[in-house]
């Protein structure tokens, strides 16, 4: 059930990412007041968030000590930022005191998060500038790559046996290093675009089998009163990623200049050392 849910998740998870991209869309295209209506949207949605946060049902802390301090810590607002400062010198503590099996299962989900977001940042500019596509059509690509992920983990979810199966996790980052090279290849190929849709298709379905059996076996294989820390800290080490990769575009297209297939090809092909270097660190044990 473990990893049929987070195939579940991931499937909602980008289904999310894909709603929010059309419904930007949409408002950006609206000639009334396009930022108020996309600040309502935004505030709206936050809110329905806060209210289904109200559902979730409580579980009691494993130590109920450390929760009545953090608590009673919580109500004074002048101890918040020694509280914020000591719980990320804690998630720290807590993420380099794993296994080092585990240490690489969290670096390889934040190097996910590192690829991914790099994709989609510059999906829009790539199908403007490179295939001539309208707004529209743009979409339609994002929209392919999210929906794709989607269905990768969901497939992996059901068809895994109730296991996490971590030696999907390098196939699939090699799927998505040779999806990166026949796109760049394809940039050039008459008909260049129906092509490119394929292999985003194929890049979504393999990070779908990538990413999958990875948060299955955090989450089976942390202790039960680190799990909560330790998806925390997983959470911060991600948002380091995706401003890394975002970083990283600044510097690849300001300062070498660098052009959108080639920033595809890099991003994508570093899926390949992955795939080497991967088994190498999980090997201890079976996957």
């Amino acid at each position: 059930m473990l990893v049929r849910a987070n195939g579940w998740v991931a499937m909602a998870t980008f289904a999310a990412i894909l709603t929010g991209t059309l419904i930007g869309g949409f408002l950006t295209d609206t000639p009334f007041a396009p930022g108020l209506l996309a600040g309502i949207v935004v505030i709206t949605i936050a809110a329905c968030g806060l209210i289904a946060s109200w559902f979730i049902p409580s579980v009691p802390p494993v130590e109920q000590g450390g929760f009545t301090q953090t608590r009673r810590q919580l109500l004074r607002p002048l101890h918040w930022p020694s509280l914020i400062v000591q719980t990320w010198a804690e998630g720290w503590k807590t993420l380099h005191s794993q296994r080092h099996r585990l240490r690489i299962v969290l670096l390889l989900i934040s190097w996910f998060w590192f690829f991914g977001s790099g994709y989609l940042t510059q999906f829009p500019r790539f199908a403007e500038q490179v295939l001539n596509l309208s707004a529209n059509q743009a979409t339609g690509l994002i929209a392919t790559f999210a929906l794709s992920i989607g269905v990768g983990g969901l497939a992996v979810g059901y068809l895994s046996g109730g296991k996490p199966r971590l030696w999907l996790t390098p196939i699939g980052a090699f799927i998505i290093a040779a999806a990166a090279f026949d796109w760049f290849l394809a940039v050039n190929a008459d008909p260049a675009t129906m092509r490119i849709f394929i292999d985003v298709a194929i890049t979504g379905l393999a990070s779908g089998m990538f990413i999958v059996p990875l948060y299955s076996y955090l989450q089976k294989a942390t202790k039960t009163r680190e799990r909560a820390r330790v998806i925390a800290a997983l959470n911060v080490q991600n948002a380091l990623a995706m401003i890394t990769a975002s970083l990283s575009g600044i510097l690849f297209f300001s300062l070498l200049n660098g052009s959108l297939p080639m920033f595809f090809l890099l991003f994508g092909s570093s899926g390949a050392l992955i795939a080497l270097m991967a088994p190498l660190h999980l090997c201890a044990g079976k996957f």
